[in-house]
Order: structure tokens, then C-alpha cells, then sequence
């Protein structure tokens, strides 16, 4: 398994988180209608925060912790929810989560309608900078 990441979110003072990912995948159960997966690997996290025009980068080794589930409710209706660990390989306390959940309903074969939850959490923020990122978006979509 290989994974890359970045993000900006200049609410928090983030400039930019960069994640790299090697590590190892494994299917724990799959059937019909629900899968659960889980992953292990080695991160490289690259941030750089900006707070009143003054940079500070930070880069380091980290785990990497996950799962990915889907889960197919009934035709119409199916959910998906996903978590990323990413825990400091010098401080245990010093750790990167982000969750995402999302509940997708299918209109037709080409479009749904979708309501999505991502929840970031970060250990060490910037100063004055919340540790708590919380994002619900409502949305619609086509498939091709």
C-alpha cells in the first residue's frame, strides 16, 4: 500500500500537511453488502503552519493507523466511514486523526445525493489555533 495526502486550511494557520505512506493493507471481512479493510505503514508528516507571517515547518517519522469500511444499507442507501491515525514516532502524545463518514443515497444509476462528515483533529496546532476541525457537507452527484 502506498498513500499521499495534502491539505491546506487556512482557518487554522495549516499552509500545507503533506503525508507519505508505505506500509501493508489487509481485508478483514468482506461480503456482498459491507467490507472492512485496515492499514499499517510508515508516514513521512510534513506541516508548515504560518501565524502573523512567520513560518514554522515541522517534519517527521510517524505510524500510520487505518480502516475503511462500506457498508451497502439496501439499494438506495449505503454509508462509508474511514479513519487515519497518524501518531508521532518521538512523542505517542503528539498525533494527526482524521475521520471521515458519509451516507450516500442513490437517485437513479447516475445520481445521488450525499451527506458527509470530516472531523480533523491535531495534537500539536498552531499557536492560537484550534486542535479541532469539524466539516459537514451536504451534497449531489453524478457517476459516469
Amino acid at each position: 500500500m502506498a498513500d499521499a495526502n495534502y491539505k491546506t486550511d487556512h482557518i487554522a494557520d495549516l499552509d500545507q500537511r503533506i503525508i507519505g505512506t508505505l506500509g501493508l493493507g489487509k481485508r478483514f471481512y468482506k461480503k456482498k453488502d459491507f467490507t472492512l479493510n485496515g492499514d499499517l505503514g510508515i508516514s513521512e508528516l510534513h506541516e508548515k503552519y504560518v501565524v502573523e507571517d512567520v513560518a514554522e515547518t515541522s517534519d517527521e517519522l510517524s505510524l500510520r493507523l487505518a480502516y475503511n469500511l462500506k457498508w451497502q444499507i439496501n439499494t438506495k442507501l449505503s454509508f462509508k466511514n474511514s479513519l487515519e491515525y497518524y501518531p508521532s514516532s518521538n512523542e505517542f502524545s503528539d498525533y494527526y486523526l482524521t475521520a471521515n463518514s458519509e451516507f450516500r443515497y442513490r437517485f437513479n444509476e447516475m445520481i445521488y445525493g450525499s451527506f458527509k462528515t470530516i472531523f480533523d483533529y491535531d495534537a500539536s496546532p498552531a499557536e492560537g489555533s484550534g486542535s479541532t476541525d469539524t466539516k459537514h457537507i451536504l451534497g449531489l452527484g453524478v457517476d459516469f
